[in-house]
C-alpha cells in the first residue's frame, strides 16, 4: 500500500502538475515618467514575484505573498526608459515583456490612441483591436462604455482584456 501512494505522489510531480497561470495581462497603467503600475490575475493564489531592470536587466525584485491578483506600483524609475520585466508565480517565470517610462516635457513628440464603446465580443470589435494594435500610438484613452451591458466583471477578461491584449 506504501508503495502504491508513493508512486502515485512520484506520478503526480512527474507528470508536470503545473502551478500558476495568467488569466489576466499583465496589464501596465498609470505610467509617468518615473512610475508606472503593473498587475496581472493567475488562475490560483501563489507567491507572486515582478522582476525588472533598464536595458535588459533584471536586478530589481518585489514579491507579494499567496495572491491570485497582484498589484505592484513601480517607483524611482527612470524618464523615457525601456526597462525588461518578468512575472513569477511560485518560482516560475509566467510571462515577460517590456515598459516604457513617459517621456519628460522636453521630449513633446508623442501620440496617442482614443476610442471608446470598446465592444460585445463580435466581429467588429475583433476588427477594431487588430487595427489598433497595428497603430504606434505612445498611450492609449478608453473614452468609456467598456463593457456592455451593464459593466459585469465576468465580462471583462473576454469583452475587454482578451480583446484588447497586445501581439508582440
Amino acid at each position: 500500500m506504501i508503495f502504491r501512494i508513493t508512486a502515485l505522489i512520484a506520478l503526480l510531480f512527474a507528470s508536470g502538475v503545473q502551478g500558476a497561470t495568467l488569466t489576466r495581462g499583465p496589464v501596465q497603467e498609470l505610467t509617468t515618467t518615473t512610475s508606472i503600475t503593473l498587475s496581472w490575475r493567475t488562475d490560483v493564489g501563489a507567491d507572486q514575484e515582478l522582476r525588472w531592470g533598464p536595458n535588459g536587466g533584471l536586478g530589481n525584485r518585489v514579491a507579494q505573498p499567496a495572491t491570485d491578483a497582484p498589484v505592484f506600483d513601480l517607483t524611482g524609475l527612470v524618464p523615457n526608459t525601456g526597462y525588461r520585466y518578468q512575472v513569477v508565480a511560485d518560482g516560475i517565470v509566467i510571462a515577460e515583456s517590456i515598459f516604457q517610462t513617459a517621456p519628460t516635457t522636453d521630449d513633446l513628440a508623442w501620440s496617442f490612441l482614443a476610442f471608446g464603446d470598446s465592444g460585445t465580443g463580435d466581429v467588429n470589435q475583433a476588427m477594431m483591436a487588430y487595427r489598433l494594435n497595428q497603430l504606434e500610438g505612445d498611450f492609449a484613452v478608453l473614452c468609456g462604455d467598456v463593457i456592455y451591458w451593464f459593466g459585469e466583471a465576468a465580462n471583462y477578461d473576454p469583452r475587454y482584456y482578451v480583446p484588447y491584449r497586445s501581439e508582440e
